[in-house]
């Protein structure tokens, strides 16, 4: 009975510390929507993605959530005409649950069209649409 039970937590306090870190990970995405909502806006409104944080609104500072370490990080590029935030990722708990996750937009005919599979957080904390 001890050796089922040492078995069973065996398997569900990694699986459970992998779920805590995955859901501290989405809080940060919330921002990150809120971000990529603004760039949308306003691109929509100016009809560029020229990277201008004060006048998009953006709050890119690290006090938005305890699970940021350090601002987010925004540049533009052109050829193709994209924007990309990168978040940095701390204090979630496992030592490899630290990296950093992009969104990167890429303006398209229809759009813009945003991809979170950039950065250096491990794919098992990501949700599934980011994970490379």
């Amino acid at each position: 009975m001890v050796a089922i039970a040492g078995i069973l937590a065996a398997i569900a306090i990694p699986s459970y510390r992998n779920y805590m870190t995955r859901s501290k990970v989405s809080e940060v995405l919330t921002f990150a929507s809120s971000d990529r909502q603004r760039v949308m806006e306003y691109f929509v409104e100016q009809g560029d993605l020229v990277v201008n944080p004060e006048g998009m609104g953006l709050n890119l500072t690290s006090d938005r959530s305890q699970y940021l370490d350090g601002e987010t990080k925004v540049r533009a590029a052109a050829d193709p005409l994209r924007v990309v935030f990168v978040y940095n990722l701390g204090g979630l708990g496992p030592t490899d649950g630290e990296g950093t996750i992009e969104y990167e937009g890429i303006l398209k005919d229809s759009g813009v069209l945003w991809s979170c599979t950039g950065g250096s957080l491990p794919a098992k904390y990501r949700p599934p649409a980011c994970r490379p």
